[in-house]
């Protein structure tokens, strides 16, 4: 059989088993003066290329697929993808007496740093007694753990906070304590102001 007959065979058979491509590849090598060299590339060149991975309008596809506003569940906290590899805390789904932030978080076998507690992340829970803000933390937004009554002990475990949101800790216990690294103290202590109730304590650590 001639190479071109069987090309046109093998054409005609990709298509009906629905492959298109390979049917382009049989064609294409039929064409005069091109012949199986150009098949040859034409399917290298298959063989390379990537598949396109669609994305929702306006987000940034990060590594796994996962994009950017993407929310996850772990451990009773919902948590949003900020970055490549940072996420915030959204709410607390499990009522809990303790609360501790994370330094990170694992989401499809990547690690994310919570860098953020979103505005009314957990505001209004009365079960909570004492929260841990981990290291990673940089900013705690507006009402965070606004209306917190029975919050009594706040401990920060890092020094990245940079950004405490209005009313972030009022409403809480009325004697609350804040234990702070000293490192930070003074810094803390004037990021607090008027975002806590007016008899809190603070207390140095570390």
């Amino acid at each position: 059989m001639r190479p071109y007959a069987a090309d046109g065979i093998n054409c005609v058979w990709y298509l009906l088993e629905g492959n298109k491509t390979m049917a382009a590849v049989s064609a294409f090598a039929m064409l005069p003066g091109l012949g199986s060299g150009a098949a040859k590339g034409a399917k290298a060149g298959i063989k390379g290329a990537k598949p396109a991975v669609k994305t929702t309008k306006g987000s940034k596809l990060l590594k796994k697929g996962i994009e950017v506003g993407t929310l996850f569940k772990s451990s009773g906290m919902i948590y949003k993808v900020t970055g490549k590899n940072t996420v915030s805390l959204q709410s607390i789904e499990k009522k809990k007496k303790k609360v501790t932030v994370p330094k990170t978080v694992k989401k499809d076998g990547m690690s994310y740093r919570v860098t953020k507690i979103a505005a009314n992340a957990c505001n209004g829970d009365k079960k909570i007694t004492s929260v841990s803000i981990g290291e990673n933390v940089t900013s705690i937004e507006a009402n965070a753990f606004y209306g917190y009554k029975n919050l009594k002990n706040i401990t920060y475990k890092g020094t990245n906070v940079k950004k405490i949101g209005a009313r972030a800790f009022q409403k809480t216990a009325k004697k609350e304590i804040y234990a702070i690294p000293k490192k930070v103290f003074t810094k803390y202590k004037k990021l607090l102001k008027k975002k806590v109730a007016a008899k809190a304590k603070y207390k140095r650590i570390g």
